[in-house]
Order: structure tokens, then sequence, then C-alpha cells
């Protein structure tokens, strides 16, 4: 079995090796799902003779923000490994009392959940295999969900404030992008964070319509910004730097 160095770099190194009868479930433990979206490759042995690597199979990674008008807004990275016939988005109160509550185009990987629960809304991504996916052993049929990502709504009047429209340039940045922001108005602030909701960049406060934004350290990743003024969110969007 064979995982990836670091997403994107097309190098894999073995994590583990499974005896034949060992077939056919693995649970990587060093992996954290809520950070990266690990991708594997198997090989088979026999007579130490090793086949060639299979096709890759990437997990999903999941990120959500509140936007502006008290929607709940997600984006994720899509499946690798089987074109997915669709997506299926599950909410819950917890991660353990989750329903299904829409499917939509595997074309698509974003969403906005308009009526998020009161209180804490919990959120998963499932992939539909279009050709099923039953293990030879365990023959459990098995699934591929991402992470979950919560958020916490404290009330439900929470409304556009402005509209304001958001472009980013170059997006995806190595170095830096610039934000040009239509209909500004008086002092905003931005904000990013990881996608699962940790604030890697705290509030910079700005005016005009132009925000520069550098990378300053920050990994390969995909992220998730904010705009906001003293009255409300104005926007939120995606941010990938590599």
């Amino acid at each position: 079995i064979y995982k990836e160095d670091t997403p994107g770099s097309g190098t894999y190194s073995i994590l583990n090796n499974v005896p034949f009868g060992s077939l056919s479930v693995y649970l990587d433990i060093t992996s954290d799902r809520d950070v990266i979206n690990a991708s594997y490759r198997i090989t088979t042995l026999i007579g130490g003779n090793e086949s060639a690597q299979s096709a890759p199979h990437a997990t999903m990674i999941l990120g959500s923000l509140i936007g502006p008008g008290g929607e709940v807004s997600m984006t994720w990275t899509p499946y690798a490994g089987f074109a997915p016939a669709s997506y299926n988005i599950w909410r819950g109160a917890t991660s353990s009392t989750m329903v299904q509550i829409d499917n939509i185009p595997a074309t698509v990987t974003a969403y906005a959940d308009i009526n998020p629960l009161l209180g804490t809304s919990c959120y998963r991504i499932q992939a539909v295999n279009p050709a099923g996916c039953v293990p030879t052993a365990p023959s459990t049929p098995l699934t591929s969900f991402s992470n979950t990502s919560c958020q916490t709504i404290l009330s439900i009047s929470n409304k556009p404030v402005n509209a304001i429209e958001v472009s980013v340039a170059p997006n995806p940045f190595s170095n830096f992008a610039v934000f040009t922001i239509e209909g500004a108005v008086g002092e905003m602030e931005f904000e990013l964070f990881n996608m699962i909701g940790k604030r890697v960049r705290a509030l910079q406060k700005f005016s005009g319509s132009t925000l520069e934004v550098t990378r300053a350290g920050l990994p390969d990743g995909i992220y998730l910004y904010r705009l906001s003024n003293q009255e409300g969110f104005l926007s939120t969007g995606k941010l990938i730097i590599n």
C-alpha cells in the first residue's frame, strides 16, 4: 500500500504491506482526513515480482463558512479514483445524527445550505460510486465520505448587508493574489480559514476596492476567505495556494 508523500506531489512511498489473505480493507491510522486529502495506490507482490501501481484514489476534504445571508457555504475537493455519479449532502446536529438533505451533480464541488439548523449544523459529502464498492472481505458495501465540517448558527436574522462582487486573480496563486471588490463601501475586514474552519489569517482591516493577500508562509492547499464589515458578512469564497 502506497501513500502520496505530500498532496499533489505525485510521489508515493510504501505505507504498509498486507498479506494477500488479509483482503481487502485497510485502515490508515496515520492519516488526518480533517487536514489533507490523502492519495493511495496499491500493488500486488507475486514471487518477488511487484505489479504496476494501481490508479490513485484520493479522499475528499470539506470546508465550510457561514455566508453573507446566514447560509452555510461549503466547498470540497473532488473524489479521485472513480468518476462519481453525483454527490450526496448530509447534515445533522452531530456527526452521528446526519440525514441526506440533497443530491447534486458530480460536476459541482460547492453547495450552500440556505436553511441551516439553528444551533450546530454538521455536514459531510458522500461520493456516489455508480458501480458500487463491495470489498472481497468483509463483504459489507463501502462508500466514500468526506470529513465532517460544523458551523454554529446563533440566529436566523443574518442578512446580506450590501451587494458586492468579488474577483480574485490569480487564483490559484503562489506568492500573492489581488482581490477586486465592486460595490465596496467603508472599512472592511478580511479573514482566511483552512478547510477545517481554523483561522489561519487574522482579521485584516482595509478600505477601498482592492486588497493584496500574500502567501506569508502558508502551505499549499485550499482555503476559504471571508469579507465582512461592522454590520455583518459580505462575501465568502475559495482561495487556492500552490
